[in-house]
């Protein structure tokens, strides 16, 4: 987000690695889409923002970055947010919060995207709502 550097980053992930209360995380990177204030202070390259492609094909929250946010560029995006998806769901005390809020095909389709960024695959993630249930 606008303002954001790797320390925030490092500090909002640390935070929910280790908090008790939140048992589950969507953990996204931000899609300055055409037409929002957030596409126009990146083309501005304004608050360490910095567009870097107009591919709109690219524009995705999971395994794609297409803005540099502050001192951290596309590839460190995905890795942090490959990296904390892993930590945060390797944890076994969100496993049975998980399965009592999505059911076991919802925390199944959680684990295979955790597999999935724990071995680097760029394949978009398959979901609930991509299936015709809920998310």
């Amino acid at each position: 987000m606008p303002g954001d550097t790797r320390e925030t980053v490092r500090k909002t992930l640390a935070y929910l690695r280790k908090s008790k209360e939140i048992k589950q995380a969507n953990i996204s990177i931000a899609v300055p889409y055409p037409g929002t204030e957030l596409y126009e202070m990146a083309k501005r390259r304004e608050h360490g923002l910095e567009l870097l492609s107009e591919d709109f094909s690219r524009y995705r929250r999971y395994n794609s970055a297409v803005m540099k946010v502050g001192d951290l560029s596309p590839d460190e995006l995905l890795k942090m947010q490959n990296d904390a998806f892993a930590s945060i769901y390797l944890a076994p005390w969100r496993w049975g919060p998980m399965i009592r809020k999505s059911g076991f095909f919802g925390a199944t389709l959680t684990f295979s995207r955790l597999i999935k960024s724990l071995i680097g695959g760029n394949a978009d993630f398959i979901t609930a709502r991509q299936l015709g249930i809920s998310d």
